[in-house]
């Protein structure tokens, strides 16, 4: 099997405040279950509640958030979907990859999923559904850490030198899940790493 290049995402050397400001009120809503109140993006923010809600007023104008008439609470908004599925389709690879995909799926009976590795997390692009009656909750456009899903694991483990510095945060070292992997030298650190470890065998 070929080896997956690591792909890098440039650091900018600009920085505008506004604009990051906006990028991470998006991502936290985009990280929680439910509908988020202003009460509770300021403190995850660190920002005024006045710069908030000018930031949610701007944000609600470009439909890249709703909010909730009754509640005063905000969800992604549509057009961000749009922008994302605009985005997958100039990548032309859920065509190329789809005859392929269907091949697998009736070869094996299974869920198949097109994936790209990109900061350590698994991005999936397309899927396939399987007629199983157990199916796998994952979506189109979804994330997830790719050291915790099958495919992941198997990305992870056609990188070149994946145990060295440079590759900790793509096996979820020190990368904000301490929850599950508290340090390179855990018990379940060692273990996610000898897992892989034996897939690239």
């Amino acid at each position: 099997m070929a080896r997956v290049p690591q792909s890098k995402t440039p650091v900018s050397p600009y920085k505008v405040q506004v604009l990051d400001r906006a990028l991470a009120a998006l991502a936290m809503l985009a990280n929680r279950a439910s509908d988020c109140s202003l009460a509770e993006l300021c403190p995850a923010l660190k920002l005024h509640k006045s710069t908030v809600h000018r930031l949610m007023m701007v944000l609600e104008q470009h439909r890249l958030v709703v909010k909730n008439p009754d509640t005063g609470r905000y969800r992604l908004g549509l057009r961000l979907y749009e922008l994302g599925s605009r985005a997958i389709d100039g990548l032309d690879l859920r065509g190329r990859a789809r005859p392929y995909l269907d091949r697998l799926q009736a070869d094996f009976g299974e869920t198949v999923f097109l994936c790209i590795l990109d900061e350590g997390q698994v991005f999936y692009v397309e899927k396939v559904e399987s007629q199983q009656s157990v199916r796998t909750a994952c979506t189109v456009g979804s994330r997830a850490p790719a050291y915790c899903t099958a495919v992941g694991k198997a990305m992870l483990a056609e990188l070149p030198e994946w145990g060295s510095e440079q590759d900790r945060p793509a096996l979820g070292v020190e990368t904000g899940h301490r929850e599950y992997h508290q340090d390179s030298n855990s018990a379940e650190g060692g273990a996610k790493r000898r897992e892989i470890a034996r897939l690239c065998d």
